[in-house]
């Protein structure tokens, strides 16, 4: 899934949320289909694991 300013661009893992970078928090944020708040609030409480992140955010067996 493509960020909207930076078509084309993938992380470079996708098991590890990356929100250093402007094009990584946007696509996480479309891929999670949330805030940037709620994707940085997301890391800090769990961590940059893919699985947890997305736990955080929506909840425990979110499958998109």
């Amino acid at each position: 899934m493509a960020s909207s300013l930076y078509p084309g661009y993938t992380p470079p893992s996708l098991q590890h949320v990356d929100i250093i970078e402007v094009a990584g928090r946007q696509y996480w944020c479309k891929t999670f289909q949330c805030t940037e708040q709620q994707l940085r609030a997301a890391v800090a409480a769990v961590g940059h694991d893919v699985n947890k992140v997305r736990e955080h955010v929506h909840g425990k067996g979110y499958r998109p």
